[in-house]
């Protein structure tokens, strides 16, 4: 099986299949990005399609954005970037700022850090609005 996934993955892809991977409105993002071997790769390792809700959901489980340390807040950003709801850039600049001014072990307020770090623009309201779901989500459990 290991083998045969490796073959899927250096797999060229069709232009049919390139064309139906994009015209799909529930294909990721990132796939279409980089559809190679998506649709078969997908069925063998029966991939399943997260909704943004369920994300933020186990993302609120596992990280509290107010407070974690900086490795949390580094894997809390990778999450939301590989499910494709954190623009890439977004988060590249958010992690360079947390590298240039947070101590490794210091605990961070993601929100307040992303708040005072990012240039105003709709993208940064977009990613406040973001880690304000999760900890609403979060606020909502323990209550």
């Amino acid at each position: 099986m290991k083998i045969e996934l490796l073959k899927n993955a250096f797999r060229g892809v069709t232009r049919q299949e390139e064309a139906a991977l994009a015209a799909l409105a529930i294909v990721p993002r990132k796939r279409r990005e980089l559809p190679v071997a998506s649709t078969h790769f997908d069925t063998v390792n029966e991939a399943p399609v997260v909704e943004r809700a369920e994300l933020l959901a186990l993302a609120s489980k596992i990280f509290d954005p107010q407070r974690m340390e900086r490795d949390e807040a580094e894997g809390l950003i990778g999450l939301l970037q590989d499910a494709g709801v954190l623009p890439k850039k977004d988060g590249r600049f958010l992690r360079w700022q947390m590298r240039a001014g947070i101590e490794q072990g210091a605990v961070v307020d993601l929100i307040a850090f992303a708040r005072a770090m990012m240039p105003a623009s709709p993208r940064k309201d977009d990613v406040l609005e973001l880690l304000n779901d999760i900890a609403g989500r979060r606020y909502q459990a323990a209550s």
